[in-house]
């Protein structure tokens, strides 16, 4: 059960008190992410990230990571386009240190000049990693298409161009003007009490933030009004695979309907039974891995994916389009929604089996959703989804007029965004 507390100026502390084994999760969840960057910062958020456990005025980068490895504290963190979250798991007697070094990291990191040019290399090292895999690769491009015109469309880390640019006050200025307690969630979740944690907050967050009265920072669902540019785009690399990413309608993760669209997306290409894997993965080999996508965001590219040999490549583009022109004329089937709803509940059952899922999941219903969820409530919601919800979301999302399409080859011997467009 989770016990939420809004402070005045903001802050949110969550706690689910979990005694299933000897543990606890704690996160820092910060609304703020890639898409708070503009042209003068791309890469500041990640890499502001990556320089929280280096250094603050009251500690050194290597006091504070000895000590945590030395108390036996498991730590890590994640940037996404509209968060930065830092987690760490330890034995309940270990939760005071976490908040004290989370909070300290929060709101005196001083990012030191030395640790900042070396974690400039391991970042830029990060980007060249996904630069190369040609599978990120087309994602990204399809977004800088797709979402034109929206902070989504750019890659999250910026460029090795634009990181190398960034100082320790380009930094600072982001953390002074988003690293706020109005924007901050706490969560924690494991064999500790409300009250215990709100003592530790007293103690070592309080002090340390600003007091004045604010509502805390919301995400709303957000009408995006893209007017795509091209409706194509085409990477020419040294391979034999063809890589294809067909987006559609972007999907806000704020929207009531995400539950719905979710079973959608899950009959269309996220399992096995799944329309897209049966028609050109199982009935023809036309492509070893193929799928639907979407992830967690105000504003997530969202479709479907394949990638194959490019002698496949031409039918598997004819196969997916005659695919999706299916599912516009017949829709799907009453055996295909209880697969995906099934499956559906399942993934929301297992993936909260830990207590750092379970604290996840309560920050991010707040996130989205400004309310909080427990599991029953979840599954009771997808069982009571329709065929006929899921076909209108297929046809309100997967719409002709909305789509572009993303190829990374060897070579362009055919049009496929034509085939798709003239097919569907």
């Amino acid at each position: 059960m989770y016990k939420i507390k809004t402070y005045k100026n903001g802050l949110r502390v969550l706690v689910n008190e979990d005694n299933a084994n000897e543990a606890v999760n704690v996160l820092f969840v910060l609304l703020a992410g890639g898409k708070d960057e503009d042209d003068s910062c791309r890469g500041v958020a990640h890499l502001a990230e990556h320089m929280f456990f280096k250094g603050t005025t009251n500690r050194t980068g290597k006091e504070m990571l000895f000590d945590f490895d030395r108390e036996g504290i498991i730590y890590d963190a994640y940037t996404s386009q509209d968060l930065t979250c830092f987690y760490a798991e330890a034995m309940p007697n270990k939760t005071e240190k976490i908040i004290d070094v989370f909070s300290d990291c929060f709101f005196n990191a001083n990012y030191p000049k030395v640790e900042l040019e070396t974690e400039k290399q391991a970042v830029c090292s990060e980007l060249e990693m996904e630069f190369d895999d040609s599978k990120s690769y087309v994602e990204s491009k399809a977004a800088e298409i797709a979402l034109v015109g929206t902070p989504y469309q750019y890659e999250l880390g910026g460029t090795v161009k634009s990181v190398n640019k960034l100082s320790s006050k380009d930094l600072l200025r982001f953390r002074d003007k988003f690293y706020t307690p109005d924007r901050l969630i706490i969560s924690v979740c494991g064999k500790v009490t409300q009250k215990e944690i709100e003592e530790l907050v007293q103690k070592y967050i309080l002090p340390k933030c600003s007091t004045q009265e604010k509502e805390p920072i919301e995400y709303s669902e957000l009408d995006s009004k893209i007017v795509l540019k091209n409706r194509q785009s085409f990477v020419c690399r040294d391979t034999d695979q063809y890589y294809c990413c067909v987006a559609f309608k972007p999907f806000c993760e704020c929207s009531p309907d995400r539950l719905k669209f979710r079973v959608m997306m899950t009959s269309l290409g996220s399992t096995m039974s799944s329309r897209l894997f049966q028609k050109l993965r199982y009935e023809r080999g036309l492509a070893y891995a193929v799928y639907s996508f979407c992830s967690n965001k105000l504003l997530s590219l969202n479709g479907a994916m394949f990638y194959t040999n490019i002698t496949k490549a031409r039918e598997a583009v004819e196969v997916l389009a005659k695919t999706l022109r299916e599912l516009h004329t017949d829709g799907f089937t009453t055996e295909e929604l209880e697969i995906a709803k099934n499956s559906l509940k399942s993934n929301f059952a297992l993936a909260l089996t830990t207590q750092y899922a379970k604290a996840r999941f309560g920050a991010l219903s707040l996130v989205y959703q400004h309310k909080m969820f427990n599991l029953a409530e979840v599954l009771s919601e997808i069982d009571k989804i329709t065929l006929t919800d899921m076909n209108e979301m297929f046809n309100k999302y997967f719409r002709v007029e909305d789509m572009t399409v993303s190829i990374v080859s060897n070579q362009q011997t055919f049009d496929a965004y034509q085939i798709l467009s003239e097919t569907l």
